[in-house]
């Protein structure tokens, strides 16, 4: 690494220190650290406990040492969390299991990704991930017949027939017990660039095992990189959870063993390298450490715009706040140096079932009011079929 960009990244590290309220300090500093007590200092501990339920790793806090310097108010409201995701976690993990039997016995070929995944495999307590569904992929051509077996296996949702669109990445959510399933047919919506072909996820496909456990999943690679663009490409949106940042921390001994230029080649072959570079770079801002063998984008670095939007997106209220993320969306459009760039961001945005939201973008763009708002504002509404 160069002095400058060593210099860089000591500036951008100083900076996002001073963003952080002494409560988020005090969090972050803490569940990156692998388990040493952070230095304590004064805050608001109420705002400690939400700060961190909102981002997914309340249990994570309360199974640290540090909670030891927490008030008794605070150490039950994270342990309630902790009992929470145990309870929902034990649910879901006998729905994954019913999910590969069932699908197994169909012989569809299916892999677990994100919080379905790492939970049970790579956290040392399964309780300390919270996850809202379960999510899985399935082999391509396959996803309908997967929606049947399960639904006619006592899974309840909506019943077939019905239209999935051309760029629908998931279909419509299905609940067995107290568990949602969502049922991939790719990773991403099917007109994103971040998208890894399927077959090639299949192809690289292992069991990730703990104990008693075996998970098909997606290479460690694979899962990584799908992980950090979820991560991204959430960014984007106007969302970020700390958990997510989590998930790959839980991975860096695994990406330690893994090939560097093969996963090198495979982010340069797919255009992968600027993203994977900034979930990398933000990573080292949380913990301090590196991503072992990660893609680096050595001609561009994260700039303090961006840590300003990434502490607002962990402090939104929702998972994507629909209030900031419109406001982060508004910025990144304002920057956007052409009308091409313009229309691509707007794209990347607006999906079929955001039309209020698409709304809502348009009259934050009425507002900014620059030169080619007109054409834009034209696109977009043919874009929604408003007009």
């Amino acid at each position: 690494m160069s002095t400058n960009k060593s210099n860089t990244n000591n500036e951008l590290a100083i900076y996002f220190e001073s963003k952080l309220q002494a409560h988020e300090q005090f969090l972050i500093k803490n569940i990156f650290n692998n388990g040493e007590l952070a230095e304590t200092s004064i805050f608001d501990e109420t705002k400690l406990t939400a700060y961190s339920t909102k981002n997914g790793v309340a249990p994570l806090l309360f199974k640290h040492k540090t909670t030891e310097t927490l008030s008794d108010s605070s150490k039950k409201t994270l342990q309630n969390s902790y009992f929470k995701t145990l309870l929902n976690n034990t649910q879901h993990f006998e729905t994954i299991k019913w999910i590969q039997n069932t699908l197994t016995k169909h012989n569809i070929e299916f892999l677990f990704l994100k919080g379905s995944l790492l939970a049970h495999t790579r956290y040392s307590d399964a309780s300390l991930r919270p996850m809202s569904d379960i999510d899985f992929i399935v082999e391509t051509g396959k996803v309908v017949e997967a929606y049947k077996v399960l639904m006619n296996g006592g899974a309840s949702g909506k019943q077939m027939p019905f239209t999935i669109a051309a760029n629908d990445h998931h279909l419509p959510q299905i609940k067995y017990g107290n568990s949602l399933i969502e049922i991939h047919q790719t990773l991403f919506p099917i007109n994103s660039k971040y998208n890894i072909d399927t077959t090639t996820l299949f192809k690289h496909r292992i069991m990730w095992e703990k104990q008693n456990i075996s998970i098909p999943g997606p290479s460690v690679a694979h899962t990584a990189i799908h992980v950090a663009l979820h991560l991204y490409y959430t960014f984007l949106r106007g969302g970020l959870r700390l958990s997510w940042f989590c998930d790959l921390h839980m991975l860096v001994n695994d990406l330690d063993q893994i090939n560097q230029k093969e996963l090198n080649d495979f982010a340069k072959q797919h255009k992968l390298i600027p993203a994977l570079s900034f979930v990398g770079e933000f990573y080292s801002l949380l913990s301090n450490k590196t991503l072992p063998n990660w893609p680096i984008n050595t001609d561009k670095t994260i700039r303090k715009i961006d840590i300003d939007r990434v502490t607002k997106s962990f402090r939104a209220n929702e998972q994507q706040d629909t209030r900031e993320s419109y406001q982060l969306i508004i910025e990144q459009i304002n920057e956007a140096k052409s009308l091409k760039e313009k229309l691509s961001i707007i794209n990347l945005r607006l999906t079929k079932n955001n039309s209020l939201k698409g709304l809502q973008l348009l009259k934050h763009i009425a507002i900014t009011s620059y030169r080619s708002s007109g054409y834009i504002i034209n696109h977009t509404l043919k874009k929604l079929r408003l007009k």
